[in-house]
């Protein structure tokens, strides 16, 4: 369920008064509403940035229904789960991501040492092995490759 403005507002008051447990959750949601205002048209208009954030809408929605006695709470784990779409969102449209329990993430717009090296080592050891088996044709299709890799290196 889409919840609009005032709806967020609420369900951080009360949710921070009788399960205040669930509150950081509630507070990425409106952390998430405010990054959309500051770079868009506004949450009720710009559908890209609500949509992900539409299970964390559904999951506040359920919590505000158990404490009116009309639903199950849901679990810390299925909020967690909801936050993977807008930290996803946030990476690709180089938007500030809310924190868990704290202020936005700005992104740096920089690679870190790292990194450089990592895509060096890349350009100069493995892409040249798969153009010529032609896997790899576009910068896109390089990029990709990147993202796959430093998450293969995550786990």
């Amino acid at each position: 369920m889409r919840l609009n403005e005032y709806e967020i507002d609420r369900a951080l008051e009360v949710v921070g008064q009788y399960t205040p447990v669930f509150l950081p959750y509630v507070k990425f949601l409106s952390d998430w509403r405010d990054i959309v205002n500051q770079n868009s048209d506004g949450w009720a208009y710009w559908s890209a940035g609500t949509r992900p954030a539409a299970k964390l809408e559904d999951l506040v929605t359920q919590l505000m229904n158990n404490i009116t006695g009309r639903a199950v709470a849901p679990s810390a784990r299925e909020f967690e789960r909801a936050l993977i779409p807008i930290k996803r969102f946030a990476t690709l449209k180089k938007l500030p991501a809310p924190v868990l329990g704290g202020e936005a993430e700005e992104p740096t717009g920089r690679m870190s040492k790292d990194d450089a090296k990592f895509v060096l080592w890349i350009e100069n050891t493995l892409v040249p092995d798969l153009k010529d088996s032609g896997t790899v044709e576009t910068a896109a299709d390089f990029e990709r490759l990147i993202r796959i890799i430093r998450n293969l290196a995550r786990v």
